[in-house]
């Protein structure tokens, strides 16, 4: 069993950003998480390996090059147990990014608390 993830500031940051845009049914991708955490790319994607490594995310790649002279993206979505994992670890270190109106699902209820809808971008 991968052990937990150290829990820091960048991943309390990037777990509330994956989880928003999850939600929303958006895709991410590192420039996305880093704009949104103002992280640096380094910090960033060490973050999303290590949630990797605990398979609390997958990433996939880009299907094609919509602009050649671009890098194809990598993104990542949140697995269930990612899901579950963040919004747990939200709701005992970061309880108010649970508070924001994208979380209120009413027809997820999970321990009493809002949590991410499943089935996001990807």
């Amino acid at each position: 069993m991968a052990r937990s993830p150290r829990i820091t500031g960048l991943l309390l940051d990037g777990s509330a950003c994956l989880s928003k845009e999850y939600a929303r049914g958006e895709k991410l991708y590192g420039l996305t998480i880093m704009k949104a955490t103002r992280r640096s790319v380094p910090t960033v994607y060490g973050a999303l390996e290590r949630l990797e490594d605990r398979n609390w995310i997958t990433g996939y790649w880009e299907d094609q090059d919509l602009e050649p002279s671009k890098p194809r993206r990598r993104f990542c979505r949140l697995t269930p147990e990612g899901s579950t994992g963040i919004c747990d670890l939200l709701a005992k270190r970061r309880p108010e990014a649970l508070l924001e109106p994208v979380y209120r699902v009413p027809s997820v209820p999970v321990s009493g608390r809002c949590c991410v809808v499943a089935g996001g971008a990807g």
